[in-house]
């Protein structure tokens, strides 16, 4: 509490708290993590205030996927290694590796791609990719033999779990809480496109494009890169192809959820402003907004779910950015 000497000083002392509590963006301390240059940048939902947390990204060896916990820490990607950082920038431990990459002497390569770090801080899920092919050219020309998710502790970079099924390639996690995640498999043809895996336990199915309908091969889309609000009652994902070269169709979904074991409902759909492909979409944490980007960079927008196009006014908040998390940090 505030003290100063004489009542004059205390009432004074309280209309200035009660005034800085009420001012606009001072009850909540949101914020969007995102690459930038190969950076990790991180600024208000609106854009503003935008700073650069690393400085030794560059074009050949950029930070990639940035997440943040609700206590601020901020978890990348680089090359190999998963890194640490504090909102300002100070390093956290030392760089952990959590892939083989694509320089082994063999003809089997390893991605690590996807982290999103749960909202706790103490585990981050990776989407890796095993590929086999010659390296001299990048990723071109290899195969992909699988693609699985993985739990890693983030303090220490230890794997906890694998989540992986023959035939399935689980990809795009996403937390619901600290013990849970979604994981996605938009190739599927007959089998879900979406399951929740929990921690220690198994890994069930949820709902695929047809929703509670009869499976289609031919007119199923591929549903990927979906996030739970934290409430819990609402979903937003990808719906359609959106990959680079062919994003025309995809959209973003909204679906309302009764539980993780019932299908849930679609509610609205809207198309994001182009070029794609999309990263996204991610819920603000009070569910009332998402952010995304696309080439052009990173994107918000509140949203009215009675709408059928979900109500969106999308506005570019981070020019240039790419991969967007909104954080409660």
């Amino acid at each position: 509490m505030l003290r100063m000497p004489g009542t004059r000083g205390v009432i004074t002392a309280a209309i200035v708290l009660v005034a800085a509590l009420a001012a606009p963006g001072a009850a909540s301390a949101d914020s969007l993590v995102y690459v930038k240059g190969g950076n990790v940048w991180l600024a208000r939902p609106d854009g503003s205030h935008a700073h650069r947390v690393t400085r030794d990204g560059t074009r050949r060896l950029p930070y990639v996927h940035p997440t943040q916990a609700d206590n601020g820490t901020i978890v990348a990607l680089r090359a190999t290694d998963m890194h640490r950082f504090t909102p300002r920038g100070r390093r956290l431990g030392r760089p952990r590796k959590v892939s083989a990459g694509l320089s082994g002497p063999g003809s089997l390569h390893e991605l690590a791609e996807a982290s999103e770090v749960s909202p706790n801080g103490k585990r981050v899920a990776l989407q890796k990719t095993l590929l086999q092919g010659t390296s001299s050219n990048g990723i071109k020309g290899m195969n992909i033999l699988a693609v699985s998710v993985e739990y890693r502790s983030a303090k220490t970079g230890r794997r906890q779990r694998e989540v992986h099924q023959a035939g399935d390639y689980y990809q795009s996690p996403s937390w619901v809480g600290n013990n849970r995640l979604l994981v996605f498999a938009p190739y599927n043809s007959y089998a879900p496109e979406v399951f929740v895996d929990t921690f220690g336990a198994s890994t069930e199915g949820w709902f695929s494009d047809e929703h509670s309908g009869e499976p289609d091969p031919f007119g199923r889309q591929p549903i990927d890169d979906g996030e739970l609000n934290r409430a819990g009652d609402r979903i937003a994902f990808v719906r359609g192809t959106n990959v680079n070269g062919d994003w025309s169709g995809a959209m973003f979904e909204v679906d309302a959820v009764s539980s993780l074991s019932e299908i849930p409902t679609p509610f609205c759909s809207f198309v994001p402003p182009g070029p794609g492909p999309f990263s996204g979409p991610s819920w603000s944490p009070d569910g009332t907004g998402l952010a995304w980007s696309n080439r052009t960079g990173v994107w918000t927008a509140t949203l009215n779910p009675s709408d059928g196009d979900c109500g969106v006014t999308p506005r570019l908040v981070a020019r240039g950015g790419r991969a967007p998390d909104w954080s409660a940090g």
